[in-house]
């Protein structure tokens, strides 16, 4: 059946349904007066939410912003070739020339650097190579490999010109990896094209652990802001069927990042895949991190470095940067979990 024209039934239905409902019904239907298209790209599913009024239209729309993700992945990849690799080819060679859009995303990705003092550093794809999660077979490196390699480590490596926006790499051994922001970057050119189309109100998620949330749930403004705005549940680490946490969103986005899935054991010791480029040693001491910024590239890549800095450190951040919120959720003695967060306003965050 034409995904469109099935659209347009289920609106007609819902319409039908929400007639005879009152405010206080709408916690109870609120997943079920939600539409959704998804796409699969980057090793995970792209979804876009809306509501089913005038869901044809927006279908329409959804559908041909997620045929940019194709794009995107082919342009960002470092698992086949792509302009990414050959710039890590190049660019220790010569002064290399980067697609306009991509080079403003490496220019986020330095600033980002500078502020989290190293913590989000998109050249630290080497160590994940070198621990062996980039194929997914973890090593624990000796530690004169492990010296050598953060050698070429350091996005403060890269020269920038923006006169022709152009790179030059001065460490032959330095490559940049874009895994820890191109996610989130491919959220907010999606989420671009359908505001440009018209499309305000929409949530799309990049394997649930990136969130771009614009407008709102409900068009109607005198509904409370816990519904009118998206709500996103956070899971307790330890517990998987609790929430530890709800946020409420508008023109926000959500990066999260913890090592729950991807993780090996060496002599009893659990080795996690995010890597603390400044030491070359997997982060410790975080269950998940959980950024809130106005772009999904900002809150993927914040995410990593919260996870990396730590609770305290990332309260400290958000201070300093009010634009950002955390939310870092630590263990505690015994089964127990600890929360740091900054940045919120009262309506933006409930804990559970």
């Amino acid at each position: 059946m034409n995904p469109v024209k099935a659209i347009r039934a289920f609106r007609d239905e819902a319409t039908e349904s929400r007639s005879e409902m009152t405010q206080t019904d709408i916690d109870d239907i609120a997943d079920d007066c939600l539409l959704f298209v998804s796409r699969q790209a980057m090793a995970c599913t792209f979804q876009i939410y809306f509501s089913p009024s005038n869901g044809d239209a927006t279908a329409e729309v959804a559908i041909e912003s997620l045929d940019l993700l194709e794009q995107l992945e082919d342009q960002m990849t470092v698992y086949r070739s792509s302009p990414m690799t050959y710039l890590n080819e190049m660019a220790a060679k010569e002064v290399t020339r980067v697609e306009s859009r991509l080079y403003s995303l490496l220019k986020m990705g330095r600033e980002l650097y500078e502020n989290t003092g190293g913590a989000f550093d998109m050249t630290a794809g080497i160590l994940t190579k070198t621990w062996g999660f980039f194929r997914k077979r973890g090593r624990v490196p000796a530690d004169d490999e492990l010296s050598e390699i953060l050698k070429s480590v350091g996005t403060d490596q890269i020269t920038f010109n923006d006169v022709d926006q152009s790179v030059l790499f001065n460490d032959p051994g330095l490559e940049i990896n874009l895994g820890g922001i191109g996610k989130g970057f491919a959220l907010d050119c999606v989420g671009e094209s359908m505001r440009a189309s018209g499309i305000d109100n929409f949530l799309i998620h990049g394997g649930q652990s990136s969130v771009l949330a614009h407008g709102q749930r409900y068009s109607d403004s005198a509904l409370p802001t816990e519904t009118s705005c998206w709500k996103v549940g956070l899971r307790h680490p330890l517990r998987n069927e609790h929430r530890v946490a709800e946020l409420f969103l508008k023109d926000r986005a959500i990066g999260t990042s913890g090592t729950g899935r991807q993780s090996f054991y060496h002599k009893g010791k659990r080795y996690g895949h995010i890597i603390d480029p400044r030491s070359g040693q997997p982060a410790e001491g975080v269950f998940s991190a959980t950024a809130v910024a106005p772009t999904a590239a900002e809150a993927d890549a914040l995410a990593t470095a919260f996870y990396i800095m730590g609770g305290e450190a990332a309260i400290a951040f958000c201070e300093k940067y009010p634009q950002y919120a955390a939310l870092v959720i630590s263990p505690e003695r015994g089964n127990e979990i600890q929360i740091h967060s900054a940045g919120f306003s009262q309506d933006e965050l409930k804990l559970l």
